[in-house]
């Protein structure tokens, strides 16, 4: 048996073959089982158009014995017709001709001084003549379909006729009576017709499919074949196809004998095939085996059994008589293994001037990925034009299109395009846009250069497509106007949308007809100037630049005048052509132009891949190539060619000039991130790109033909390369692109080979007159160990000539090469190679910064210039204004920021320069987005640590509606960073003057300072190791620890969609902490960049370094471990090391620095994209080697980042030093081990050097308390040794603190079980109900984990959903068991279906019951992630849940969670009760808001169900989590003095006696409680007054235990007494009163606070509140307080003392969590 896969198969959507199509590619041989008759296999794709004038001949099907050395031996005519006369024909052919058993061959011949061509399918060798060769699916199927009863034609059965008789007389049939052979089935979908994906289209020609496209498929488990076979032996070859390839696949299949022998069934099991197709990578497998038929055997079948993976699959089979496996076995192994490729100069389509000249590269500058450019040629002009120089400049440049997207402010992705009209009576404003800057600088370069638009989502008041021409029309004036290009091209519709035809063709009309010109109300702009009406008329057309293969193909080609509109059929990223070859008919018949519009370029560092270690497919290791590599970039740019003939190549984007960490993040081939440092990055997919560049001339032809463009060569370029985007090359099989002169002078042939085998090509050029001249030879691959990284990249590795006419290449794997005619050797313009970037220093220093200031800016750039390039591309002496040159006086483009939605731009506000956030909802209104959020920007470097950010904000309307101002830290990107909710640390103020501090969207800490109105208010933000403290207007408001902090990152200023306004921006070092990272490597940093390289990080063990992950990985690269003893190790200068990654804390790990051990057992972090896993600190200040050796878990390397500085100011060591003479102290245990031992002994002595001189230590505040950490944790001698820990979980009451166990059983090591006590934090917030909390105790260095559920008081149910037992779950939710201990529930288990009286229920879009239950998640139990439910992804489809309760006021609270948050979903909320249904709120997750909280109040009047249901209005499913209900919140109704005190009466002088005094609170659910005197606010007793005195007490609801969910609420009440005049004694009778007269005048005022006074006292909307406070003309009665004097103001002064100083304040905030 030979098993094996064949290439050069088109994959699904191929073009089908076209009469008069040649081609003069032949793959000798296959290396290995991977790759059958590379190249050979001539298909529907690899056949191509002949590009101007058909052959004289029609081509010829033939067939030929293995191994037939001339025509003798295979059915090629002798002779052919051209419709009159016979001509002789000669055909070339020799020994390696007709090597591969059943390879389809393409065989050139010569007849009457004209090629002819033949398409040979290769059979075994005439002493194996064939009994059958059957074409499945070529007679149709079982079903009952539009193609089921028809028959195809098969080339292969056809051909294979001409040579051998065959006892199948047609290619296939169904076996039936008076039949002898055919397939047979018991129910129709035992044999169903297929092609790749699946069943074919109506309209399918289904004779373009190849042998091996076209076959069979089952539902069952087999599919069978009667046979009429003699007894003898035979040998079976069979083919097969993967028809569904889009995602992984895998089939197993035992070919199988069976027949009747005497009187019983019989049967042979033949050699088992498997299929495994990668996705996107189907491929031809062929089969073979011998068996033998015994005497006496009759009803012989032929089965395809199932015995693994999916059901079969069947293209075709063939039986020869007699064993010829060896002799087909020996043919494949012996086969030559070159590629060979005829070059015709007689190929050249030099009268095609559009659709096969190559137009090389262009970039895209779209989705704010042009961000900080421009600040490159303001900060570093040199380096800004070397790039100008490099990508666009010289003879041969790398780019010849500018392509730029137009937008409106909003997310397209990694940020925002600008608007050039953000109001339709604004002036088109090009140059705060930096892509028509950057067109414009390139034509400096390169005036050939093309420039095109297209848009993302229109302005807000774009309504039709009048207003799209209209912006159109404008900015391409505008931009004419002010930089002197006319545009080229325009899309006139939506990228990424199937095209609008009609639409396409007005706009070509308007374009070309147009007299009116700019369109303003301003005569100075109206109207065409002089020239410009011409130029604008000749503005071509693009369409579409959808995403996938262009779905307008079979439009374009029917429609004239549709093709006369349209000059470009562009679509993205895949290389295919449609199923009717459209594109490629385009290209060769019509000549228009075909590009990929949008193209992949590179994921991950090409300079640093080489350090990967993927096997892919067996040896480890890709070089430059592998998944996503420069090298698929050259795959594609073949098979795009090759198979849709896609001539022009769009990278977005090309240059990467945002801050790392935003969506689409290092895909790019410039990265040009940081402007304040000049600092670029030329990643070696341009080497790759300069191999088609550099060795050609590209671009866009003249009209005269006379510009030398070079064609590519479809004849002469060929690829097997496998998927669409990306296109894997790792089979090996050919791939390569011909390019060459129109005058046939010279040619280049690119061949890419991204595989680990090494190729030989054999080129045949002829035509070009070289007459053995040699070829030169170029190669890019990966460096050699010791080599500079760059040492490969496009190399001329020497000159090759001709052996027999041919020149024979070998092509390393991984590698690229260029073979052409053309010697460029003198030339500086090939040699001098890509620049190596350099130093990447840090942001430390603003435009007017003091010491310690890491940037500042008031905005105002009215005194700075921005230097002109020259047409050489160099730095000149003119200089433009810097706010003209970037955008003008209404808003320019500021420095160092990178906007991820809306516009922030520098804006003079009457004498006044501010950066101004510009979308508003009421002047511009807000347009659509790709990714929803508000305006945010950044401004700063991701290297950033510790510092202070500052800004002053001002709010230009009054609505509070979405209206704030907000300014975050440590930002550093990574997914939904287009959102303020991902940003790690926020100060929030609204325009109402409350404020937040959010924490990656939840809010740790609010509060108000009140009316704010429009005055400029400053935010400042420190972060400071775990420390963040806000103040506002120099008020510190927020002091918050964060237990698990993030530590690093840029700045961000946000707003809602309204006119705001920031200035004096400034980011401060934090005293005695370290600013930044001076250091910042991505993983694969083995070494660095110098020649020859020095080593930078070492692993050791077992690690997987895996590159072109995800946008959110640094570099898309990562090493990740879970071998015990693996390691990593570094040496630096500096005082710490931090390892960043998204890991799940799992890894523990023994950290050595300079060999000595540090933390015996360091606990990781759980951390997410970019994020700090690991942080070591407290390192004096100097040359350090860290290693870090995994123990246990699993450990990701994303990045790994130094702290090389010193503190301005050392840190106090106070602190330290207590904690290191308590730990001086410590006498060694038998707990103790010496690892333990060893690693506190270390502190010690570190502590006590940096105590000593923490100056030339080089302490900074983390060092200081890390090292006062390692001591703690050294001295509790257990902490290492802690394998597990047990479940700790409690319900707490809102505001009240969780008690929590003092003790804590742990598992060690050892496996033995103790306790150990734990500290808790103090304060555990627990304000917000439903909430759940997770508590970090701490026990040395170990963090103990407590799960706190926060609930309301009153909770009567609480549902889990899935959280049963008896689920998926397998045990009880642990939420669910803490509330039921805590509260008595109606509900006794966590959930239920609806059982009449409780539970949930679930109804898809038709009404029928539909539940689906979440997978369970992974990790720490919770009650809205761990499970939940969902139903059918249908609009009206929904979920609900109910509980049946007892009349009264409850507070109904869900969670909802979204499993899936990139496919939004929107439900309306309904409350059911008392019969009505109430559509009560609408909530929508995504991206942004992935979960929420929903709470609801519910008064039910009768006993009855309650149910809460979700009710989809959207096309995804609504989540439901939990549900949860409480009796609604009683409120403090009022307060009476139900006992007075024991003394009424005074004599003058005397304090005030409160003994006695009883007041009662009354609350609304009639629960009445005695006060605590100690609450009470008494006032307006005077000693020294005599009579009357009205005393006021005053009750604020402050906290537990008293009614918690009424804190805040005030009440008053009063009572009075007598002060005597003191007297001599002489009348003591009197001395004693009776109280008669001491009324006890309670004012029960409610808990809003209604009577309580003006304006703070009480809320304002009482009845008796005067709106300015004045109540003075109130006189005292029932309810109320005297409203005279200090009494009203003492008491407002009190109560207002008690909330400040130790009232719980809580707010609820309904729906919205994280």
């Amino acid at each position: 048996m030979h098993s094996m896969s064949s290439a050069g198969t088109p994959i699904p959507g191929a073009a089908p073959a076209r009469s008069g199509q040649t081609s003069r590619t032949r793959r000798r041989r296959a290396t290995g089982a991977a790759g059958l008759l590379a190249g050979a296999l001539v298909t529907g794709s690899a056949l191509v158009a002949a590009p101007a004038a058909a052959e004289p001949f029609d081509p010829v099907s033939a067939a030929a014995h293995l191994g037939a050395a001339t025509s003798a031996g295979t059915s090629l005519p002798e002779s052919v017709s051209d419709g009159t006369t016979d001509h002789d024909v000669t055909w070339d052919i020799d020994a390696d001709t007709f090597a591969l058993p059943y390879s389809t061959v393409e065989v050139s011949g010569t007849a009457n001084g004209e090629a002819v061509t033949a398409v040979v399918e290769v059979i075994p060798p005439a002493e194996h003549p064939l009994a059958y060769f059957v074409d499945a699916g070529h007679a149709g199927d079982a079903q009952d379909r539009w193609y089921s009863a028809g028959s195809v034609d098969s080339r292969a059965y056809t051909a294979i006729e001409t040579l051998t008789p065959l006892q199948n007389e047609t290619p296939d049939q169904r076996f039936a009576d008076g039949t002898t052979w055919g397939y047979t089935y018991e129910v129709p979908t035992d044999y169903k017709l297929s092609v790749p994906g699946g069943d074919p289209a109506s309209g399918t020609d289904l004779s373009s499919f190849d042998k091996f496209e076209l076959g069979a498929r089952t539902n069952s488990d087999h599919l069978t074949y009667r046979l009429d076979l003699t007894p003898g032996t035979y040998t079976l070859t069979s083919g097969f196809y993967e028809f569904y390839a889009g995602q992984d696949r895998y089939r197993q299949m035992d070919p199988t004998l069976t027949y009747q022998l005497d009187g019983e069934t019989a049967s042979q099991t033949l050699d088992r095939v498997a299929m495994s197709t990668s996705a996107g990578a189907a491929e031809p497998i062929q089969d073979t085996s011998a068996f033998t038929i015994p005497e006496g055997a009759s009803e012989t079948s032929l089965t395809y059994q199932q015995s693994g993976g999916e059901a079969p699959v069947l293209s075709w089979f063939a039986i020869a008589e007699g064993d010829a496996e060896e002799i087909l076995e020996s043919a494949l192994d012996s086969a030559p293994d070159y590629v060979d490729v005829t070059i015709d100069a007689a190929d050249i389509a030099a009268d095609n001037v559009n659709g096969l000249t190559f137009k090389g590269f262009g970039t895209l500058s779209a989705n704010s990925t042009s961000a900080v450019l421009l600040d490159y040629k303001a900060e570093h002009p040199e380096a800004y034009a070397e790039l100008i120089r490099i990508l666009f400049g010289g003879e041969n440049p790398i780019m010849n299109h500018v392509k730029i997207e137009m937008g409106n402010d909003r997310n397209n992705s990694t940020g925002p395009d600008v608007a050039t009209m953000r109001t339709e009576d604004e002036p088109a404003n090009v140059t705060r846009h930096p892509g028509f800057q950057l067109a414009a600088d390139a034509l400096a370069v390169n005036p050939d250069l093309q420039v095109s638009i297209l848009r993302w989502n229109a302005p807000a008041w774009v309504e039709n497509n009048d207003d799209i021409y209209t912006w159109y029309k404008n900015t391409i004036l505008a931009a004419y106007r002010e930089y002197g290009y006319m545009v080229d091209y325009v899309n006139p519709g939506v990228n990424e949308h199937s095209a609008d035809l009609s639409w396409t063709e007005e706009f070509a009309d308007r374009v070309s007809t147009d007299t009116t010109g700019y369109i303003s109300d301003d005569p100075a702009l109206a109207g065409f100037r002089d020239g410009e009406a011409e130029l604008f008329a000749q503005i071509q057309t693009v369409i579409s630049d959808e995403v996938g293969v262009g779905t307008f193909g079979d439009e374009i080609m029917a429609d004239a005048d549709l093709r006369e509109a349209v000059d470009v059929a562009a679509y993205h990223y895949s290389p295919n052509d449609d199923s009717n070859g459209n594109f490629t008919r385009l290209a060769d018949e019509f000549d228009m132009q075909v590009w990929n519009s949008e193209a992949q370029a590179t994921f991950s560092n090409t300079a640093f891949r080489p350090n990967n270690n993927t096997a892919d497919p067996t040896v480890a290791g890709t070089g430059i190539g592998g998944h996503i590599s420069s090298l698929e970039m050259a795959n594609t740019i073949v098979k795009g060619f090759v198979n849709s003939r896609r001539s022009h190549f769009i990278y977005q984007p090309a240059i990467g000039s945002f801050y790392e960490g935003g969506q689409y993040s290092f895909k790019e081939l410039v990265s040009a991130r940081d402007p304040w440092s000049g600092w670029m990055h030329y990643d070696g997919g341009l080497a790759v790109l300069q191999h088609f560049s550099s060795f050609a001339v590209t671009g866009w032809e003249n009209e005269d033909n006379t510009a030398g463009i070079w064609r590519a060569v479809p004849e002469a370029s060929s690829s097997g390369a496998t998927g669409t985007n990306p296109v894997v090359g790792r089979n090996g099989e050919p791939n390569y692109l011909t390019l060459a002169a129109p005058d046939s002078s010279d040619f280049s042939t690119v061949i890419v080979n991204d595989s680990e085998k090494t190729l030989t090509y054999r080129l045949n050029p002829e035509g070009f007159g070289l007459d053995g001249a040699p070829l030169a030879v170029w190669e890019t691959r990966a460096a050699e160990d010791g080599e500079a990284f760059n040492a490969h990249y496009k190399q001329h590795v020497g000159d090759v000539t001709p052996d027999g006419g041919a020149y024979v290449v070998e092509v390393a794997p991984f590698s690229m090469t260029t073979v052409t005619s053309l010697d460029v050797t003198g030339d500086e313009g090939w040699t001098t190679p890509l620049p190596v970037e350099g130093e990447r220093t840090v942001l430390d220093a603003g435009l007017d910064s003091g010491e310690g200031v890491l940037w500042s800016d008031d905005f105002d750039y009215t005194e700075r210039t921005i230097p002109q390039l020259t047409a050489e591309g160099q730095v000149s002496t003119q200089t433009d204004p810097f706010v003209e040159a970037r955008g003008g006086e209404t808003g320019a483009i500021p420095l160092f920021t990178w906007d991820r939605n809306g516009a922030f731009e520098a804006y003079l506000d009457g004498e006044e320069w501010v950066l101004r956030q510009q979308l508003d909802t009421e002047e511009t209104g807000v347009g659509g987005a790709w990714n929803g959020g508000d305006p945010i920007t950044a401004i700063g470097d991701r290297r950033w640590t510790n510092y202070r950010a500052t800004v002053d904000v001002r709010f230009e309307r009054e609505t509070t509606d979405g209206n704030y101002a907000a300014i975050g830290a440590r930002s550093s990107g990574g997914d939904n960073s287009q959102s303020l909710n991902t940003t790690p640390y926020v100060l929030r103020l609204d325009r109402d003057g409350d404020w937040q501090l959010v924490r990656m969207g939840s809010v740790t800490a609010s509060g108000s300072i009140g009316d704010i109105g429009t005055e400029w208010h400053e935010l400042s933000l420190q972060v400071a190791g775990d420390q963040i403290t806000g103040w506002i207007d120099g008020e510190q408001v927020v002091d918050w620890t964060d237990p698990a902090p993030i530590g690093s990152g840029w700045v961000d200023l946000a707003s809602g969609f309204h006119h705001t306004q920031f200035d004096n921006l400034s980011i401060e070092q934090a005293e005695s902490y370290l600013p930044y990272y001076g250091e910042y490597l991505d993983n694969l940093e083995m070494t660095d960049l110098s020649d020859p390289p020095a080593t930078q990080l070492a692993y050791s063990g077992s690690w997987n370094h895996a590159v072109s992950g995800s946008m959110y990985e640094y570099q898309r690269s990562t090493s990740r471990t879970s071998e015990a003893g693996a390691s990593v190790a570094y040496t630096f200068t500096g005082s710490g090391l931090d390892v960043l990654g998204s890991n799940d804390g799992s890894a523990r790990l023994e950290v050595r620095v300079d060999g000595e051990l540090v933390e015996p057992a360091a606990r990781t972090q759980a951390s997410g994209q970019f994020e700090q896993t690991y942080v070591l600190r407290g390192l004096a200040h100097g040359e350090h080697t860290v290693s870090l050796e995994v123990l246990s878990g699993s450990l990701t390397v994303d990045a790994v980042a130094i702290h090389d500085g010193v503190p301005s100011v050392p840190a106090d060591v106070t602190q330290l030093a207590e904690v290191l003479e308590a730990a001086e102290q410590i006498e060694r245990t038998d707990d103790f081990t010496d690892a333990g031992w060893e690693a506190l002994q270390n502190a010690i002595a570190s502590a006590q050097q940096a105590v000593t001189d923490p100056a030339g230590y080089g302490l900074d505040a983390e060092g200081a308390a890390q090292l006062a950490d390692r001591l703690r944790a050294g001295s509790a001698p257990l902490w290492d040794q802690i394998v597990s820990v047990e479940d700790v979980r409690v319900a707490t009451l809102v505001g009240v603190q969780p008690e929590l166990p003092e003790t804590v059983a742990v598992t060690l090591d050892d496996e033995s079980t103790r306790e150990i006590a734990v500290e808790w934090p103090a304060d555990v917030v627990v304000s917000e109900a439903w909430a759940s909390v997770t508590v970090a105790g701490q026990y040395g260095g170990a963090t103990i984990p407590a799960f706190v559920e926060v609930i309301p008081s009153g909770v009567v149910a609480f549902a889990d959903i899935n959280g049963t037992e008896g689920g998926s779950l397998g045990y009880a939710s642990p939420s669910y068991e803490v509330i039921s201990d805590s509260a008595t529930l109606v509900n006794e288990t966590p959930d239920q279906p609806f059982d009449g009286t409780w539970g949930h229920a679930g109804q898809n879009a038709g009404g029928a019951s539909e539940v689906n239950f979440k997978g369970i998640v992974p990790g720490e139990y919770s009650k809205l992630t761990t499970t939940g439910m969902y139903t059918s992804n249908a609009e009206g489809s929904q979920l609900s849940y109910t509980f049946t309760l007892p009349a009264g006021e409850y507070e109904v609270a869900a969670g909802s969670h979204s499993w899936w948050p990139d496919w939004a979903r929107t439900s309306d909320v309904v409350l059911s009760y008392d019969g009505e249904d109430h559509v009560v709120d609408s909530v929508t997750l995504d991206q942004g808001s992935p979960s929420a909280l929903l709470t609801y109040a519910v008064e039910l009047e009768a006993d009855g169900p309650v149910t809460l249901t979700l009710r989809n209005t959207s096309s995804q499913s609504p989540m439901l989590s939990w549900v949860g209900v409480a009796r609604a919140e009683p409120t403090l109704t009022g307060i009476e003095v139900t006992s007075l005190p024991d003394r009424v009466e005074y004599i003058q002088g005397e304090e005030l006696d409160l003994t006695g005094l009883e007041v009662t609170a009354s609350y609304s659910d009639g629960v009445q409680t005695v006060l605590d005197n100690d609450a009470l606010a008494v006032t307006g007793y005077d000693p020294d007054t005599l009579g009357v005195q009205t005393l006021g007490v005053l009750y604020t609801e402050t906290a537990p235990p008293l009614h918690t969910r009424a804190v805040g609420d005030v009440a008053s009440t009063s009572f009075e007494v007598t002060v005597l005049e003191a007297s001599d004694g002489s009348d003591g009778s009197d001395s004693g009163a009776d109280g008669s007269d001491a009324g006890s005048d309670s004012g029960a005022d409610g808990s809003d606070g209604s009577d309580a006074g003006a304006d703070g006292a009480g809320a304002s909307d009482g009845p008796d509140a005067s709106s300015d406070g004045d109540q003075a003309s109130d006189p005292p009665g029932e309810d109320q307080l005297p409203s005279t004097g200090a009494t009203v103001g003492a008491i407002v002064t009190l109560a207002l003392a008690l909330l400040v100083a130790g009232a719980l304040l809580f707010m609820r905030r309904h729906r919205r969590i994280s």
